[in-house]
């Protein structure tokens, strides 16, 4: 299991080397329309930020900006991570938070 902070640590730092110019995008969204950054935001409430991302960005970004930060996290499978991905989308963000803390809820 790993915290919040250590998730959080680890998605910026691989979203700032690989995605930057769209991290600064959506840290600029996310800080003026609830005062947290965009990866804080996904930690706290994974569905909401999803939704809202999509405000900002296409649907096949998103995903990928949320791919990368998920990858920061592990070696996890393609399949693994499109379920996550899924599953914000159909509102449930069990998947995505058992793959960010290591947990099987």
């Amino acid at each position: 299991m790993r915290s919040k902070e250590q998730a959080a640590k680890l998605m910026n730092d691989v979203l700032k080397r690989f995605a930057l110019g769209t991290l600064v995008n959506l840290d600029s969204y996310f800080y003026s329309n609830g005062g947290r950054s965009f990866v804080e935001s996904l930690l706290e409430d994974p569905v909401g930020t999803y939704v809202k991302t999509l405000n900002v960005l296409p649907e096949s970004m998103a995903k990928s900006v949320i791919r990368i930060a998920l990858r920061s996290l592990g070696n996890f499978s393609v399949m693994e991570l499109e379920s996550a991905l899924s599953s914000l989308k159909a509102g449930d963000p069990r998947p995505f938070l058992n793959l960010v803390f290591g947990t099987s809820e």
